[in-house]
């Protein structure tokens, strides 16, 4: 169980997150969904892909589901899918490759601890895989957006692009920034 002020700052990075689906929005923070959202910490693998260039968000989730991941976010040049474990996002990840034929697409895999969501919608239930903060101070504040947060390591600029990257990314990443990429 968590204080009320946790609680709060869990909320609105709820909040946050689903600012972009306003009906969803509405629907969990006017409706009668509100009550019954309940949050969990849980050790997630999380896989960042570019690869929407070359798979539908349809494929992406069938990917996902084949591999017991879920697809979290998809947008028009990245996803992040998360897993329970290491050994299936990196399958995962060898397939998002081996299958894009010619088009090189990069993967990026970390194992963190992960703030979750649940609530149901119209009967159905909903995990949402909440923003991560940093701590300033003492103080929780949203993690900075900026591509300088994901710099890649030394060992990874001398992978050719595409190439699969165990990384560990920085809160950026899964907030929805790019990583840096080798030119």
């Amino acid at each position: 169980m968590h204080s009320p002020e946790a609680h709060s700052l869990l909320l609105d990075r709820l909040s946050e997150r689903l600012q972009g689906t306003p009906e969803l929005w509405r629907e969990v923070f006017l409706g009668n969904t509100f009550a019954d959202i309940r949050f969990e910490e849980r050790t997630l693998t999380l896989l960042w892909t570019d690869a929407p260039a070359c798979w539908s968000a349809g494929e992406l989730v069938v990917l996902a589901s084949r591999y017991d991941g879920r697809t979290e976010q998809v947008d028009a040049d990245a996803a992040l899918l998360t897993f329970e474990g290491p050994e299936p996002a990196l399958r995962a990840a060898k397939a998002l490759q081996a299958l894009a034929a010619s088009t090189p697409v990069t993967c990026l895999v970390s194992t963190k601890s992960c703030a979750l969501a649940w609530f149901a919608v119209d009967g159905q239930p909903r995990r949402v895989l909440l923003p991560p903060r940093v701590l300033v101070e003492g103080q929780e504040h949203p993690a900075p957006a900026a591509q300088a947060d994901v710099q890649p390591a030394a060992a990874e600029q001398a992978h050719p692009p595409g190439a699969l990257h165990p990384h560990v990314m920085g809160p950026a990443a899964i907030a929805g920034a790019k990583p840096h990429r080798p030119v």
